[in-house]
C-alpha cells in the first residue's frame, strides 16, 4: 500500500539517523511528529505503513530532506539508498569501498 500526495504535489520528508539500538547508524524519514517522539521508516525494516516510535533523543534529526510525490516504500527505499549504503560521506559509519577490500584481501590471502 501506498500514500500518495492528494494534492498531486511533491513533499519533503526530513532525514534522520539513529545513535542508539539495533539499528544504529541507519538513516530514516521522519514520517510524523510528537512531543518527545518522531515516527521514521526507511521502506525496508520499517514500512510506511507502520512506521517505527523513536524517543527523539535515539535520533540525531539533519537538516537533510527527501522529496517525494508518491510517498511509497520502494520510493523511500531508494531515495535512501546512498545514505545507508552509498559511497559518499552521508554514508555514516558504512564504508563499503574498505569492506570490499578486506574481503578481497582476506580471499586473496586465503588462495
Amino acid at each position: 500500500m501506498s500514500q500518495v500526495n492528494q494534492s498531486g504535489v511533491s513533499k519533503t520528508y526530513p532525514l534522520c539517523k539513529s545513535s542508539a539500538g539495533r539499528d544504529k547508524g541507519s538513516w530514516y524519514a521522519i514520517i510524523r511528529r510528537e512531543p518527545g517522539f518522531v515516527y521514521i521508516a526507511d521502506g525496508r525494516r520499517r514500512k510506511v505503513e507502520s512506521p517505527k516510535r523513536k524517543n527523539e533523543k535515539h535520533v540525531e534529526i539533519t537538516r537533510k530532506t527527501i522529496e517525494l510525490c508518491y510517498f511509497t516504500d520502494k520510493s523511500l527505499r531508494k531515495s535512501l539508498w546512498k545514505y545507508n549504503f552509498g559511497n559518499s560521506e552521508n554514508s555514516g559509519d558504512f564504508k563499503s569501498d574498505e569492506m570490499l577490500l578486506s574481503k578481497e584481501g582476506e580471499t586473496d590471502g586465503k588462495r
